[in-house]
């Protein structure tokens, strides 16, 4: 049976190369902690984007709004993913 090929997008194998040059990489734990760092940020940019979405504008627009909806303030919201429980920021 022929081998099937698996595509890859080609910015994994550049990330994977910034995840072991940039983080002390020696066991499997060490990689699960460097992917939860790494987790953070997306999910924290993926849920601002959500908020704007919500809100219908982004948190540094200056524009009129609609409502008086405001985004003031940070937030900290705890994710539960495959990586254990994540903090996140929201700016």
């Amino acid at each position: 049976m022929a081998k099937k090929d698996i595509k890859r997008n080609p910015a994994a194998e550049k990330i994977a190369d910034l995840i072991l040059n940039n983080y002390d990489v020696q066991n499997a734990k060490d990689v699960n902690e460097a992917l939860k760092d790494v987790y953070r940020p997306i999910w924290g940019k993926m849920l601002n984007a959500e908020i704007g979405a919500y809100f219908g504008y982004d948190k540094s627009s200056s524009d009129h709004k609609e409502t008086e909806n405001r985004r003031n303030c940070n937030w900290l919201s705890k994710l539960f993913s495959l990586f254990g429980r994540c903090k996140l920021l929201g700016r």
